[in-house]
C-alpha cells in the first residue's frame, strides 16, 4: 500500500502500520499487532465501533473467537492520550458478482478517519453479514494538525490533497474472482491543496484551480 507504512489488516489476520511515539503507563501489556480478548481491555473506553483505548493502547477489532468473545489487535505506535476520531464511517464500496444471470451482492466496505499526535489513520472495514473484516493503517506524509477529510474518498492538509483507492463497483465481478483488502489513501501528484473542493460537475466530483478530478484521477482542466 502506497500510503501507509503498513496495515492491520483484521478477521483471521493481523498486521499492522507503524509510527513511533510514546504511551502513557498502566493498560494492558501486549505487543504491536498482538490480538488481546476484549475481557482483558475491560477498562478501556469505546472510540468507534470497532476502535478501543486504555492508558497504554489503541485497539481495533479482529475476530469474534469460538466463544463469542471479540478480539482487538494493538495499534503501534498509536497514543492513546490523543487518539480521537475524526469521521464517522461512511459507505465506499459495495461489491457484486455475477454467476449466470444472478447477480449477488458481496457485502459493504466502509471508511473512517482518525488521528493523534503520531499520525492520520484511515480504518476499512467490510462486512458481509456475520463476516466482518477490518484493517487501519497510517496516511504516509500527511500533515496532523491541518489533516482534514473532505468526505469518504478525499482529505488533504496544507500542502498535499489524498483521495482513497477504492475498486469500481459499477459492474459485476466474475463470480469467485472478488477479493477485499483495506484502502489505500494516496496523495494526489500536482493537486492544489489550497483551491482544491468537491465539486458537482458533469463528469467530475472535484476541482482546484487548475484541474479537475473523479475519483482522485485528473479527468481535465478547469476551467474547461
Amino acid at each position: 500500500n502506497g500510503s501507509g507504512s503498513g496495515t492491520v489488516a483484521t478477521s483471521t489476520t493481523a498486521t499492522t502500520s507503524t509510527s513511533s511515539g510514546t504511551t502513557a503507563t498502566g493498560g494492558v501489556s501486549a505487543g504491536a499487532g498482538q490480538k488481546v480478548s476484549a475481557t482483558s481491555i475491560a477498562q478501556s473506553s469505546t472510540v468507534s465501533t470497532y476502535i478501543r483505548k486504555d492508558s497504554q493502547n489503541v485497539y481495533v477489532y479482529t475476530d469474534t473467537d469460538a466463544g463469542g468473545n471479540k478480539e482487538y489487535s494493538v495499534i503501534p505506535g498509536a497514543d492513546p492520550a490523543t487518539f480521537t476520531a475524526l469521521t464517522q464511517l461512511a459507505d465506499v464500496e459495495k461489491p457484486t458478482e455475477k454467476d449466470g444471470s444472478t447477480v449477488i451482492a458481496l457485502g459493504n466496505g466502509s471508511v473512517a478517519y482518525y488521528k493523534d499526535k503520531n499520525s492520520v489513520y484511515v480504518l476499512s472495514v467490510f462486512t458481509n453479514g456475520a463476516q466482518i473484516e477490518t484493517g487501519i493503517e497510517v496516511v504516509q506524509n500527511a500533515d496532523i494538525p491541518t489533516f482534514k477529510s473532505l468526505n469518504a474518498i478525499y482529505a488533504k492538509d496544507k500542502s498535499q490533497v489524498y483521495a482513497l483507492q477504492v475498486p469500481s463497483d459499477a459492474t459485476p465481478h466474475t463470480a469467485g474472482t472478488y477479493t477485499w483488502a483495506p484502502y489505500d489513501m494516496k496523495a494526489i501528484p500536482n493537486a492544489l491543496s489550497t483551491s482544491f473542493v468537491l465539486s458537482s460537475g458533469a463528469n467530475f466530483d472535484a476541482h482546484d484551480a487548475s484541474s479537475t478530478y473523479r475519483g482522485g484521477i485528473k479527468v481535465g482542466n478547469y476551467p474547461s
